[in-house]
């Protein structure tokens, strides 16, 4: 059969709106071309389209699981609203098990997670169920670490949910800030460890320490022009440390993100910095993490079988998975339905990301060497499929400079165009998608800079004029690939045929 290229544009998303739409103003040579020549069409990518809540943004996980699964996939923030909703967390076993822990040891229970209605990380819903929990079991010695967003949100949102959260506590009458600080440090996934240490000293040791009100810190962070994301950790009551017999719950329900904390805190081998010796600290988390973390999850999802990887391993098919650091997990574990599998007969290429300390510092990433390995395994004639992901658009989009974010897009056109020319001199076909939107929309209407996610469609364009492409979601994308190559889509993938030959 002839290799089928699967190329995913993270954050690309589609609107012909030219105010603050970084990739209308790039120079876009090959994307002009594509779209010119070739079918195309527009996916959902968010909301109920990829089992998300309405009005809720897709995202880079999101994307790749409903990809790689050729089907919705219900999303852990819907999965949670309906356990809280049908009060399952009420009578969750280890959820009483913790709070019995810290009643019986008279100690602390933490609630750590990223304070924001993002939806991508963690939803604050979720941290005010567990506070309800707590009221409903009489535990008052409740402390919580607030995480910044300004990356799912506007960057200097923060001062909204702290509010939301503070009048929370007077109602209820439960729960304590212990400790403020941006996602750059306590949510790192490079291994950047000394941000995760800055984070892990401020909660463990106290250091910073400042005694003043989370809205004075976060205030005075912006007046120093440090916003939400990279605000720096500070506790901010000395009773808020952990300590031995504490109880921690970090209820961040995305896994990438949440890893290498958990790590520094549960793992009694972890080596990478310097760590306290706790007695009896019990950590879980909101949802499952990498094995690697010794912890337990309060709730898990259903498993997803018969993934894209799975099913034309076990027919025999060769398959290629590529990215950099930022998206290899998105292209290997996301894809393969929340499993970390090495496949018969796949390939799995990581390029390390730049360290940089932004990406728009780097706008090119590492695109054109991930480009460089490609096209050398693509004269091999070895893969039946291939899965790339481009960083850029969603990456440096990120950051909110405007552009760096146009030379992100322009970087991926010209990466692409180097692969549409190589797939057809070996008589392949490339099919371009994307997971999001984020680069065509980064100045709202008010002209402050957008960092989030956008709910926009995404485009599906088949390099290949024979074939007719309709409208769909991302979910058809792999039953459409396998069914144009005469390959029986398996009864799990629901997903519709939305490619189809003339």
């Amino acid at each position: 059969m002839k290799t089928t290229v699967l190329a995913i544009l993270d954050g690309f998303g589609y609107s012909n709106n030219i105010n603050g739409n970084a990739i209308q103003k790039a120079d876009t040579k090959t994307l002009d071309y594509l779209f010119e020549e070739y079918p195309h069409s527009l996916l959902s990518a968010s909301e109920e389209s990829v089992g998300l809540p309405i009005g809720q943004m897709g995202n880079s996980e999101v994307g790749h699981l409903n990809i790689g699964a050729g089907r919705i996939v219900y999303q852990p923030l819907t999965f949670i609203n309906k356990k809280i909703y049908e009060n399952e967390l009420y009578k969750n076993n280890l959820m009483l098990e913790i709070i019995n822990h810290v009643k019986k040891n008279g100690s602390k229970l933490h609630l750590m997670g990223l304070v924001s209605d993002g939806g991508v990380h963690s939803h604050i819903d979720h941290l005010f169920a567990l506070l309800d929990v707590c009221k409903k079991n009489n535990l008052n010695n409740v402390y919580i670490h607030v995480i910044t967003d300004g990356r799912d949100t506007l960057p200097d949102e923060s001062l909204t949910y702290i509010n939301k959260l503070e009048q929370k506590i007077n109602d209820i009458g439960v729960g304590k800030i212990a400790s403020v600080g941006g996602r750059f440090y306590a949510m790192d996934r490079d291994n950047r460890w000394d941000r995760i240490k800055k984070y892990y000293d401020t909660v463990i040791y106290g250091e910073p320490n400042q005694k003043q009100s989370i809205n004075n810190f976060v205030e005075n962070s912006f007046k120093n022009e440090i916003y939400d994301e990279f605000i720096e950790p500070c506790l901010l009551d000395d009773n808020g440390l952990i300590e031995d017999n504490d109880g921690i719950i970090f209820f961040n329900f995305r896994s990438d993100r949440a890893n290498q904390i958990l790590m520094s805190f549960a793992n009694k081998d972890f080596d990478k910095f310097d760590v306290k010796n706790f007695n009896n600290l019990m950590v879980i988390s909101m949802m499952p993490v990498s094995n690697c973390v010794n912890t337990r999850s309060i709730f898990k999802l259903q498993e997803i079988n018969n993934t894209f990887g799975e099913y034309v391993s076990k027919l025999g098919y060769s398959q290629l998975r590529i990215a950099e650091t930022e998206k290899y997990n998105h292209v290997t574990y996301f894809f393969d339905g929340n499993k970390n599998i090495d496949y018969k007969k796949e390939t799995k290429i990581l390029v390390p990301s730049p360290k940089v300390t932004t990406y728009d510092l780097k706008p090119e990433m590492s695109c054109n060497e991930i480009t460089d390995i490609l096209l050398k395994e693509l004269n091999k004639k070895k893969h039946d499929f291939v899965i790339l992901n481009f960083a850029n658009c969603d990456m440096v989009g990120h950051t909110g400079n405007f552009e760096a974010t146009i030379k992100a897009v322009e970087t991926v056109d010209y990466n692409l165009g180097r692969i549409h020319k190589k797939v057809k001199e070996i008589g392949g076909l490339l099919i371009v998608t994307a997971d999001h939107g984020n680069a065509e929309y980064m100045i709202d209407d008010s002209k402050d800079i957008f960092t989030a996610h956008t709910m926009n469609k995404v485009p599906l364009i088949v390099c290949d004029k024979g074939y007719k492409v309709n409208n769909g979601k991302l979910g058809d994308v792999i039953p459409s690939i396998l069914s144009i190559n005469n390959i029986n889509v398996p009864s799990e993938m629901t997903g519709d045929i939305i490619i189809k030959k003339l």
